[in-house]
C-alpha cells in the first residue's frame, strides 16, 4: 500500500480530467459512439458501488450528518471509474446564541484527536470495501482504474494542526480481480492500492 504526499497532485489530477474530457468531446464531434460498448451495463454497476460507499460512511461515521454529499460515480474513457463523496469527520459541541459558551482547549484537543482516529478508521474501511466490492464493476476493463475520492469535512481549521481534507484511493481493476480469484492476499492487494492523503 503506497501512501504519497500530494504536492502538485491536485493540479495533475485536474489536468488529467480536462484532457480526458477534451478527448471525449473530440470523439463525439467526429461521430464516435458511446464512451464504451459496455456503458449501459456499467451504469447500474456504478450506481451499486455508489450505494456501497454511502452505506459504508453512514455505518462508520457518527453524528447527525455523517455524509454531506451523495456519492457520485462516473466512467472516464481509457481511465476507469471515479467516485467522490464528502464525509463529516468532525464532531464538537456547537456554539450558538443559545449555547454561547466558547469551546475550551480541551474540547478542541479531544475533537481533533477523535477526527484523526475517524480518518484512519475510514481509510481502513474503504480499503476493505474496494477489496470486497470493487469486482462488482464487472464491465471495468482490467487495465482501467477504480478511484475513490473522499472529501473530509473537518469543521475547524487550526493553522497549528494540519487537518486532512481528502483521501484518494486508486487501484487497477486487474489487481482487484487477482484478489477475488485468490491469486493474491488482502495484504498484497492493499499494497497495490495507491492512497493519497492531503
Amino acid at each position: 500500500m503506497k501512501e504519497k504526499p500530494m504536492f502538485k497532485l491536485k493540479n495533475a489530477v485536474a489536468a488529467l480530467l480536462v484532457a480526458l474530457l477534451a478527448f471525449s468531446s473530440v470523439g463525439w464531434a467526429q461521430g464516435a459512439g458511446p464512451f464504451t460498448p459496455d456503458f449501459p451495463e456499467l451504469r447500474p454497476e456504478l450506481e451499486g458501488f455508489q450505494e456501497i460507499i454511502q452505506k459504508t460512511l453512514v455505518a462508520n461515521l457518527q453524528g447527525p450528518m455523517p455524509v454531506l454529499s451523495t456519492p457520485k460515480g462516473t466512467y472516464l474513457p481509457d481511465y476507469g471509474a471515479v467516485f467522490h463523496v464528502e464525509g463529516n469527520m468532525y464532531e464538537i459541541r456547537a456554539v450558538s446564541p443559545f449555547t454561547p459558551k466558547p469551546l475550551t482547549q480541551q474540547e478542541l484537543d479531544q475533537a481533533y484527536q477523535a477526527m484523526l482516529k475517524r480518518v484512519d478508521a475510514l481509510r481502513e474501511r474503504m480499503l476493505q470495501v474496494i477489496a470486497d466490492h470493487g469486482s462488482s464493476l464487472q464491465h471495468l476493463k482490467p487495465e482501467e482504474t477504480l478511484a475513490v475520492v473522499v472529501h473530509l469535512f473537518n469543521g475547524y481549521l487550526d493553522p497549528k494542526r494540519p487537518c486532512p481534507s481528502q483521501l484518494i484511493f486508486r487501484v487497477k481493476k486487474a489487481a482487484i480481480s487477482d484478489y477475488q480469484d485468490k491469486k493474491i492476499s488482502l495484504s498484497d492487494l492493499t499494497k497495490r492500492i495507491e492512497i493519497n492523503r492531503f
